[in-house]
């Protein structure tokens, strides 16, 4: 699972940041506090003030100019220069129009100079939170179908259709791309920034708002949906309920402590078992649990901790959408794709169909993720075990089948063993009954 690699085109750009933005500082206030400033004329009336200002105004768009270069650490690909042309200008301009009392809208320029402040930081941030997820990304990409991986039924890592996904890893240095941030503005004159990525020959495009980035930082998580380890975070929430099993044993310490064991006993159904470790004249038993499922499901259903767990998928549908889609909730036999949009309802109704779906799923997989059988256990978490003496038939029949191990039977086909002392030949009929005389 994952992108397609070409080790001799792929380019890892996080590793190539100080030639891809070199002297990104320098560059960027260069740049910035080179342009001419073509207001200057406005404010010759008291021109000794003026210069002053002027001076001060030349020094914020240096300062400016400096905190937008500052903001091309981590980030690779794109030249900041352009994304800022004009605002360190834009910056001084109404800092000089505000000194000298020149603004014809006060109110308006304020407003506008407080956006610009705050753009370099917001820049900042949102560069430093995108990468922030490049190793959980790459982790994702890993176990695409697997918990803690991407949702591959509705993210197909190899498609190049899918631009969210191409312009996430392009970005994190997977796959080479032409990149670019721009700056855009709302109708309430709002900055945010988009991280655009195209692929080299154009035939992908991907526009990552940093809005969309922010989410990430509030969820700690990808932009694109994973599927949740549920095994885990319902092993650990359920661990007080009923369904557990749990013995009292005493530690090193002398203390008494108490030990899960795994589901409870009564949602075994229990025999006794030959142990296949054979030891002539003696038959050894285990007491064998095999796990009903299908009660073990229903009960971890009435659990209110797993109810609580229940609702906090279905507050994201997309997380239950990927849960549904990966191999632990598939049924191999009726193989169906699930999307965000079949749980909206499910994630504000607790009994709309596709939210009883999902819980009923959520209980089954986890009662699987128990192992069939296990040895049943006492009070003090010892195996409960028993002997019996075996009769001269047995252990002839248990000496032949450790004789014949991995051979395939042949009726009338005659096995020499010992058993007891003594040469045995062994004979199968055509109906697998085992017939034995001692050899004299």
């Amino acid at each position: 699972m994952g992108a397609y690699q070409n080790p001799e085109q792929v380019k890892d750009y996080t590793m190539d940041v100080a030639n891809a933005w070199a002297n990104a500082t320098n560059k960027v206030v260069k740049g910035l506090t080179d342009v001419a400033d073509d207001q200057t004329v406005q404010y010759k009336a008291n021109e000794k003030k003026y210069n002053e200002n002027l001076l001060a105004a030349q020094k914020l768009k240096v300062q400016y100019a400096s905190k937008v270069g500052d903001v091309a650490e981590g980030y690779a690909g794109a030249d900041l220069r352009k994304t800022f042309s004009g605002k360190a200008d834009e910056y001084a301009n109404i800092q000089l129009r505000l000194m000298n009392n020149t603004s014809e809208d006060v109110k308006a320029d304020m407003e506008e100079l407080e956006r610009l402040d705050r753009l370099p930081g917001q820049a900042k941030t949102a560069i430093a939170t995108l990468m922030s997820q490049k190793e959980a990304h790459n982790k994702s990409v890993a176990l695409a179908g697997q918990p803690n991986g991407y949702d591959k039924q509705n993210i197909n890592i190899n498609d190049p259709a899918n631009s969210t996904f191409n312009g996430l890893n392009s970005i994190y240095g997977n796959a080479p791309a032409k990149q670019d941030i721009a700056l855009v503005t709302d109708t309430n004159g709002n900055y945010s920034l988009n991280f655009n990525s195209e692929g080299i020959n154009g035939e992908w495009k991907s526009t990552i708002n940093s809005s969309t980035v922010q989410q990430m930082q509030l969820k700690g998580t990808s932009i694109l949906p994973t599927i949740p380890d549920a095994a885990s975070a319902l092993n650990e929430s359920l661990t007080t309920t009923d369904i557990y099993g749990k013995v009292k044993k005493v530690d090193k310490g002398g203390k008494i402590i108490e030990e899960i064991v795994g589901p409870a006993d009564n949602f075994y159904k229990s025999e006794w078992e030959d142990d296949p470790k054979y030891v002539e004249g003696k038959i050894n038993q285990n007491y064998t649990g095999t796990l009903q499922y299908k009660d073990l499901a229903e009960s971890i259903q009435k659990q209110d901790a797993f109810t609580a767990k229940v609702a906090g998928y279905l507050a994201n549908p997309d997380q239950v959408a990927a849960l549904m889609n990966s191999a632990g909730f598939q049924d191999p036999n009726k193989p169906e794709r699930y999307t965000a949009s079949q749980f909206a309802q499910a994630s504000v109704n607790p009994n709309d169909p596709a939210a009883i779906k999902f819980k009923e799923a959520l209980a089954n997989y986890f009662a699987h993720t128990f192992p069939p059988k296990r040895q049943m256990v006492n009070e003090a978490g010892e195996p409960i075990v028993q002997i019996k003496a075996a009769d001269v038939a047995t252990d002839v029949k248990r000496a032949t089948e450790l004789s014949n191990q991995g051979k395939p039977s042949i009726p009338g086909e005659k096995t020499q063993v010992l058993s007891r002392g003594k040469k045995w030949n062994v004979t199968k009929d055509k109906n697998n009954k085992t017939k034995a005389n001692i050899i004299k």
